[in-house]
């Protein structure tokens, strides 16, 4: 199920207070319940480009999510 951005956390993929920058290569809308998960020990979220995410849960196990781009 897709959160509408409005209703999401416009989030550091890494923390601000790790280095993380406050631009696109860094920044991803996450409903309340994905943040709290990235946030849990021994799950990791990786950018590693705009719109491209990969969650490692705390059993190893990878998963790769991408957003459609918004048409300009």
């Amino acid at each position: 199920m897709r959160t509408a951005a409005i209703s999401c956390d416009d989030d550091h993929t890494l923390a601000y207070h790790l280095g993380g920058r406050t631009c696109e290569c860094n920044l991803y809308p996450l409903c309340r319940r994905h943040h709290r998960a990235k946030q849990a020990p021994g799950w990791h979220l990786d950018q590693p480009r705009p719109g491209e995410l990969i969650w490692t849960l705390p059993s190893g196990r990878r998963y790769t999510s991408t957003i459609d781009p918004y048409p300009v």
